[in-house]
C-alpha cells in the first residue's frame, strides 16, 4: 500500500512525522490508517488508526490508543476521549485529508 509522510508540529513545540496509507478504509466512517508517528525522531504510535475533523480547528483524532481522561464539569465524572492532533496551518496535511474523503 502507498503511503505518504508529513511533518508534523505538536503543540509543546516538538516536531516529528506522521506517515499514512494513502486511501481510506472503505465502509468505515472516513477512518483511514496511520502507519507511524514520530515524536523527536522516535516512533510513539504504529498501525493505529486516524479521522479527519474540520471545523474551528483542523484535527486527526487518533483510534487504537489510550483514551485521554477527561473530567466533566457538570457531573464531574471520568469520561474518555481519543487524542488528538491538531493539524491546523499544516496545508499540505490538510489537503490530504480532504483527499482521503473524497476516495471514499
Amino acid at each position: 500500500m502507498k503511503t505518504e509522510t508529513f511533518k508534523i508540529f505538536y503543540t509543546n513545540g516538538t516536531e516529528g512525522t506522521i506517515t499514512i496509507e494513502s486511501k481510506n478504509i472503505t465502509g468505515q466512517r472516513g477512518l483511514f490508517n496511520i502507519t507511524e508517528m514520530t515524536r523527536k525522531g522516535k516512533i510513539i504510535y504504529k498501525n493505529i488508526r486516524g479521522k479527519y475533523r474540520s471545523g474551528n480547528n483542523d484535527v486527526i483524532e487518533l483510534f487504537d490508543v489510550e483514551q485521554l481522561p477527561l473530567i466533566n464539569e457538570v457531573d464531574e465524572e471520568t469520561h474518555f476521549r481519543n487524542p488528538t492532533l491538531n493539524i491546523n496551518g499544516n496545508k499540505r496535511l490538510i489537503d490530504f485529508m480532504h483527499y482521503l474523503n473524497e476516495t471514499v
